[in-house]
């Protein structure tokens, strides 16, 4: 794909995202002068802040605005009846936090055993020269 058709499906994407109907009204998004959008149509290039405004008024993901890859926005976790999102959110972190402690034990098991496993094959070696 050529630059400027790089370009041009990255405005659109941003527009999409902002709800914007023209590059006025994608500039007013973003927090520029229409010339701005101009300029940078002129470079083929956007400007990553402009990515991260857009990212965040709209809650669109930024590798969709970025490479147009994936679903524009990640789909919202549904609650459990009962329980707020933060309460979600620690249960979550905690969960996490307790996986990550799994995987530390079994690296270390995993270590235990290679060298215990170096140790038993040093030990065969001996035996087979003895005997």
């Amino acid at each position: 794909m050529q630059p400027q058709n790089i370009f041009e499906d990255t405005i659109t994407r941003l527009s999409v995202a902002a709800g914007a109907k023209n590059e006025a009204d994608l500039a007013r998004e973003i927090g520029v002068f229409p010339q701005a959008v101009t300029s940078a149509r002129k470079r083929n290039r956007v400007p990553a802040s402009w990515f991260a405004k857009i990212a965040e008024k709209s809650g669109t993901r930024l590798e969709w605005l970025m490479y147009g890859k994936g679903p524009m926005r990640e789909q919202p976790v549904p609650e459990r009846p009962g329980r707020s999102s933060c309460e979600n959110c620690l249960n979550l972190y905690k969960q996490l936090v307790e996986a990550q402690n799994r995987e530390i034990a079994l690296l270390k098991d995993v270590a235990s055993l290679k060298t215990e496993n170096a140790e038993l094959k040093a030990e065969n070696l001996r035996l087979r020269e003895r005997g």
